[in-house]
């Protein structure tokens, strides 16, 4: 570090000192990366007419029905052949599953929808049946209600695009979900999110550098403060 020939030893040490002193007070006190974070969400409206099936499908409450899927057997045969009546014992849901567990089945090869019938006849007997429908009808059976969702979701729904400095709850678990969302009589899935702030790794190793540089100054001005007593004494 050069000083100016002016200077004496003992104010270059405590320049030194002050120097130091300061960028470790900034290390330690300073709001690095302080910029307000933003967050940034956007919502994609689907209707019935689009290609929304890939969205339908994540429901708790559709079945899909490829190939020869065992868990839809009887119900592809219910669909080939018509209603079928069996007795309630056959009827629970460990021997046909499907009618118990799902609203909706849908074959993607016909692109077809079809509400599936699970329907006590009062005399110990149970009809299957299934029923053609449209997108429309499935997309309200399988879709969720938004009044689940948090209330920051109202206004996202509402302008198609939110930003908040904080995160909305329940985002990520949409994300992984994927479902369909009813509000107001419109669908929705979830768009893109974004985030822009500071780098909290980055502000860690700016602000460790930064005292580290101050430590060494102080014990480099300190340094320079006894060789200056030094030559006076």
């Amino acid at each position: 570090m050069r000083f100016p020939v002016s200077l004496s030893p003992h104010r270059r040490g405590l320049l030194v000192v002050v120097l130091g002193t300061v960028l470790v007070f900034t290390a330690v006190f300073a709001p690095m990366g302080a910029i307000v974070p933003t967050y940034r969400y956007e919502v994609v409206e689907v209707s019935p007419d689009s290609k929304w099936a890939e969205h339908i499908t994540y429901s708790d409450d559709v079945l899909t029905c490829v190939d020869d899927d065992p868990e839809c057997q009887t119900v592809s045969q219910v669909r080939a052949d018509g209603p079928r009546v069996v007795d309630s014992e056959r009827a629970n849901c460990a021997e046909m599953p499907a009618f118990c567990l799902y609203q909706v089945a849908y074959y993607p090869r016909d692109d077809a929808f079809y509400r599936l019938h699970h329907e006590s006849l009062g005399n110990d007997s149970v009809e299957l049946r299934v029923e053609a429908i449209s997108n429309r009808t499935a997309m309200d059976i399988a879709a969720l209600e938004a009044e689940t969702f948090p209330q920051e979701f109202e206004r996202l729904f509402e302008s198609g695009t939110v930003r908040t400095s904080d995160p909305i709850a329940g985002w990520e678990y949409w994300q992984e979900t994927h479902e369909l969302v009813e509000y107001e009589g419109q669908f929705y899935t979830p768009g893109g999110w974004a985030y822009n702030g500071p780098n909290r790794h980055w502000d860690e190793y700016v602000r460790g550098a930064t005292a580290l540089a101050g430590i060494g100054l102080l014990l480099y001005g300190r340094t320079l403060q006894i060789r200056a007593g030094t030559r006076d004494t």
